[in-house]
């Protein structure tokens, strides 16, 4: 994230309203706060951005080849990619967390790459 911001790129994290996810831009952690569940999330002070073709990295706990993903149960992201599914989907995960079926429900939505240490 410091890397971005170094090279003049602007950066929106994600923060929890009600049972969805709004993203806000950032210029650093002095703009990041504790939020729900104890993740840091940006303050009220920042600027909500709507970026419909902007990339997003998109946590989990486990995914598979096909894209599934083990988030954390919230759907939060499944929710927001409903509204603005143009998105590309990006996952970084470390290999331990690479499996071969990640269990997956009409409604959960797929990363497009899924970034690890090996490729």
């Amino acid at each position: 994230m410091e890397a971005l911001l170094n090279q003049g790129k602007y950066i929106a994290v994600p923060k929890v309203s009600g049972k969805q996810i709004e993203f806000y831009a950032i210029s650093g952690k002095k703009d990041l706060e504790e939020g729900v569940m104890g993740i840091m999330e940006p303050k009220s002070t920042c600027l909500k951005v709507c970026d419909p073709d902007a990339p997003v990295i998109v946590p989990g706990i486990a995914f598979d080849r096909e894209g599934n993903r083990l988030g954390y149960g919230g759907g939060y992201y499944d929710r927001f990619f409903e509204r603005e599914p143009s998105h590309p989907r990006l996952a970084i995960a470390y290999d331990f967390q690479l499996f071969e079926r990640i269990p997956a429900e009409s409604h959960d939505k797929r990363v497009d790459r899924i970034i690890t240490p090996k490729g």
